[in-house]
């Protein structure tokens, strides 16, 4: 069975965690959220892997020292399997304009573009799709009305798709509208038991018990094995096995 890990990785801050977990786990498709372009190399040398990806914003690479230089991050995808197809949706902003990211301090909504990043394996004769994104925040976890327009946008992109893994940081706790809205078109893969995939240990919130990191699948996909790892970066660490029924 192919190997997934799907991990947010807070950008450049957790790496003496996330590269001994990957190494330890030997996943086939690795799949990240908030990764700098500029890591991409390194990622790609300790793990053994080629990474295609999709810039998101532009940030400091030093984190809130607006005076360090800035530099892209966004979504990777990491396999050394071959790879027949790759392709981006943006279904907030466009990748002509790779904005500035800024979270404005009195309304809490976040300047990013958004991204569905998807790309296609060969695993024993068969084609698997992976799919992964980062999408809209919101104060606490309430739906709003953007999420609600900006979910919309997400399910067009996907439509365009074959069958598919998604992974990814959906910023809406399993339960309420958002999430639920997910699960009711795809498969959701995180056993009940867990309850947030929040580490409240390396998060800056602490303890928040959301559980906002998604692996969601179409019918032609079999997922087993499903387990969140903390101790790996501000998200927990999301793995499984995956086969096509």
């Amino acid at each position: 069975m192919l190997k997934l890990a799907s991990i947010n990785i807070e950008h450049n801050l957790h790496y003496d965690r996330v590269i001994p977990f990957l190494n330890a786990f030997r996943p086939d498709v690795v799949c990240l959220q908030e990764l700098f372009e500029c890591d991409i190399v390194m990622f790609e040398r300790e793990l053994g892997m080629k990474c295609v990806f999709a810039p998101m914003a532009k940030t400091p690479i030093v984190r809130e020292d607006i005076s360090s230089s800035q530099i892209n991050f966004g979504l990777g995808i990491l396999t050394a399997l071959p790879v027949s197809d790759c392709r981006v949706h943006y279904y907030v902003g466009s990748e002509d304009t790779i904005p500035s990211f800024y979270k404005n301090p009195l309304t809490g909504g976040i300047t990013a573009n958004k991204a569905l990043l998807a790309a296609t394996v060969s695993f024993e004769s068969s084609l698997y799709t992976f799919a992964t994104t980062h999408f809209t925040w919101s104060q606490g976890g309430a739906a709003t009305d953007e999420q609600r327009a900006t979910i919309k946008k997400l399910f067009d992109a996907l439509e365009t798709m074959p069958e598919f893994v998604l992974s990814g940081d959906f910023n809406a706790p399993r339960g309420l509208e958002i999430f639920s809205s997910i699960s009711a078109r795809y498969k959701d893969n995180i056993p009940p038991y867990y309850k947030t995939s929040v580490d409240k240990n390396l998060h800056r919130a602490g303890d928040l018990q959301l559980m906002v990191d998604g692996l969601f699948s179409t019918p032609e996909y079999h997922i087993s094995d499903v387990k969140l790892s903390d101790g790996v970066s501000d998200h927990m660490a999301v793995t499984a096995l995956v086969v096509k029924n």
